[in-house]
């Protein structure tokens, strides 16, 4: 997606970084923020298993691209990066 992401284990943060946009999401908070703003989650960030999962949808769409969902076969399509 040409993002640069790092994590922050203080934190429990990560943060995506493109050109002159920076999201941070935190683990297990129902917010993220957009360059400083915060924004409501659909789903949390959690950590599982050592692996950290992130809101794709929310990623995604604020780096610019399009999220198509098929409910019929359950695939998800990211369009635009």
């Amino acid at each position: 997606m040409g993002a640069e992401v790092a994590w922050n284990a203080a934190e429990q943060k990560v943060t995506i970084t493109k050109d002159e946009l920076v999201i941070d999401i935190f683990i297990a908070q129902p917010f993220a923020t957009v360059n400083g703003k915060p924004v409501q989650l659909d789903a949390s960030a959690f950590v599982e298993q050592g692996r950290t999962y992130l809101p794709l949808r929310f990623i995604a769409e604020n780096l610019g691209a399009e999220v198509v969902r098929d409910a019929q076969t359950q695939k998800v399509t990211v369009i635009g990066l």
